[in-house]
């Protein structure tokens, strides 16, 4: 073929090919990338563009066997139609080597990597596109798409496990550069509540042994308030003759109105000082008994065996 008007058409025609076979390569990769909880996450904490793009290809991706199929047709079709019309303006061997130069570079590498980086982006941008292709192959891809979620199931977004999640905020600590977007804290806190789920009151407690206790028959006097005051505690356990017999609990603020020159004793003050104590089973979820302390007024729980 001459440098004519149909010379140029050929090539505009392998222009187009290899444009669209980049486009369909570059689309399989993003749009796969996505799942469900990935764009329903961005459509809740995104900034106003990322919902706006999130929301385009929401529909795309909700069967995604039928949304593979089609991609993979469209670059299919185009990667097998391109060294045949390269065929027409130059040489069949040259043909062929142009055709894979083209595709390998232009179709694949360049694409991924620009779609891979502007996923949300570019998916959006060609969600008219890739509906538009699916409603032309579907005569082909349909029953694919149905085959693959008999065989496969259909069901494609992921969930994380406990541990995964763990691994997955300490990838967001923030190191010494200032990359990241979690502080050690904040990864410490995140951490303990995924921990939580398996851990009972026996593993939160604090040995009796450990435990700062006051005896009921204890004087309030100058010498016991300041050694509480010292502990830095809002609640003291109070006992009765043996540590084991916990009767109840002092409230440091309820100490206000008390006079230390009078040195009554903790359980026989006036004011009635000694509070009741929450008694919980050792086995007892530590959610259940964070729920616990929000329901009621007390903040300290005697843990016993069962």
């Amino acid at each position: 073929v001459g440098c004519g008007a149909e010379f140029w058409m050929y090539v505009g025609i392998c222009a187009f090919l290899v444009l669209f076979a980049a486009i369909m390569s570059g689309l399989t990769i993003s749009l796969m990338s996505l799942d469900p909880m990935n764009l329903s996450i961005i459509m809740e904490s995104g900034t106003s563009s990322e919902k706006r793009y999130a929301a385009a290809i929401a529909p795309l991706i909700e069967n995604r066997h039928l949304l593979l199929v089609t991609l993979l047709l469209g670059n299919a079709v185009a990667a097998e139609a391109l060294p045949i019309y390269m065929d027409m303006i130059c040489d069949t061997h040259l043909a062929i080597i142009l055709s894979v130069t083209l595709v390998l570079g232009c179709s694949e590498i360049i694409p991924q990597a620009l779609f891979t980086k502007y996923k949300l982006m570019l998916g959006a941008k060609f969600a008219g596109l890739v509906q538009t292709l699916m409603i032309l192959f579907c005569f082909l891809s349909w029953p694919i798409g149905k085959l693959l979620d008999h065989v496969l199931g259909d069901d494609h977004a992921m969930i994380y496990r406990r541990a995964e999640l763990k691994e997955l905020t300490a990838q967001h600590l923030m190191d010494e550069d200032g990359h990241g977007t979690l502080t050690k804290d904040e990864v410490r806190i995140l951490n303990g509540t995924l921990d939580m789920a398996g851990k009972q009151a026996k593993d939160a407690m604090r040995p009796l042994k450990d435990v700062y206790m006051i005896e009921a028959s204890s004087p309030l006097d100058r010498t016991t308030l300041r050694n509480i005051m010292a502990t830095g505690f809002s609640r003291i356990p109070v006992y009765h003759n043996d540590v084991q017999n916990v009767i109840g609990m002092l409230l440091v603020k309820d100490l206000l109105l008390v006079n230390p020159d009078d040195a009554v004793s903790v359980a026989w003050s006036e004011r009635g000082l000694v509070r009741g104590i929450r008694r919980v089973p050792e086995s007892l979820p530590l959610f259940d008994l964070l729920h616990l302390f929000r329901k009621g007024t007390s903040r300290l729980a005697l843990v016993c065996r069962e």
